[in-house]
């Protein structure tokens, strides 16, 4: 399933709240000007053969190009994201410092999968306010969850060797990531990639966040791509090409979910992501606004 009327919707109004946070009942001639112009772009990129990163990556590269203080929102979203996020994620890594990593891990990665409910400028769509707290991570409403499956893909991946790499998304998920990534290299010993952006889209996370953090050197390495939703193919063939040979990968949120459900790697691939639209939830086959954790088992290697 690709774009749907209700795609084109949504991303146009994560753009116009983008737009109301700018220009307000001060200038709204100004921001209704900049939505003419980026319905105009997303016009080309309307059809049943597009998908919705692309089209979300479209309307967020003109808007940024016709708004330069876009930039400056997002920076401002990005630090109180990474203030109030990174308390939390450290509170519930400590509360697990002394539980067995059969017990922690799955904590973790619900987390890690609960703070993908969080993002702003997404109106109605939001199922959180903030990043969340160890309360909702334990009472949020969860509809599919492969937390054992993922447990037993940790243990092969111990006793054969192998990659895994983690596309992050938001940055006020990264806190949470971080904290699971910390804990599965501990135990397992695995090798870990990320994949950041090499400039801000939206609120995703860029390498100098892994930076303050001071998560550097958990990675064997960042591997930054464009401004985008998702790692479009023609776009990154060489990282699609790595992720293929992978033996895990780790998907975040929900555009980058749906990018790769409609273009299967040949890989185990773990989708953590919040179901926040009909399209999504008809996708996995999943409910509406729950909190997901689905393991595909990846298609069939050429070869």
């Amino acid at each position: 399933m690709k774009i749907t009327p209700l795609c084109v919707a949504c991303t146009l109004m994560k753009r116009a709240l983008e737009l109301e946070s700018l220009f307000g009942p001060k200038d709204p001639a100004a921001g209704l000007s900049v939505m003419r112009e980026l319905m105009e772009a997303m016009d080309l990129y309307i059809g049943p053969d597009i998908e919705v990163a692309e089209l979300a990556t479209v309307s967020f590269r003109r808007a940024k190009s016709l708004v330069p203080d876009l930039a400056k929102l997002y920076s401002d979203v990005v630090e109180r994201e990474l203030a109030v996020a990174s308390s939390r994620a450290r509170s519930l890594a400590e509360s697990l410092a002394a539980k067995p990593a059969a017990e922690a891990i799955p904590v973790l990665l619900r987390g890690a999968a609960v703070a993908t409910a969080y993002k702003p400028f997404t109106g109605a769509q939001r199922v959180l306010e903030e990043p969340p707290t160890e309360y909702d991570i334990v009472n949020i409403r969860f509809g599919s969850d492969d937390t054992q499956r993922f447990l037993s893909v940790l243990e092969d991946l111990k006793r054969n060797g192998g990659s895994l790499y983690y596309l992050f998304a938001s940055t006020a998920e990264l806190p949470y990531d971080v904290a699971l990534i910390e804990r599965i290299i501990d135990e397992y010993a695995v090798k870990v990639y990320g994949v950041v952006r090499s400039k801000r889209y939206e609120d995703y996370v860029i390498a100098d966040d892994i930076s303050r953090l001071g998560a550097d050197d958990l990675f064997e390495e960042i591997i930054e791509i464009e401004d985008a939703a998702a790692p479009l193919s023609d776009e990154d063939k060489h990282l699609i090409a790595a992720l293929n040979q992978a033996e895990l990968v780790i998907v975040k949120n929900d555009v980058q979910s749906l990018y790769f459900h409609n273009n299967p790697l040949a890989t185990r691939t773990l989708y953590m992501f919040t179901s926040a639209c009909p399209v999504l939830s008809r996708a996995f086959n999943v409910p509406e606004r729950s909190v997901n954790i689905v393991l595909w088992e990846g298609a069939p290697r050429q070869g």
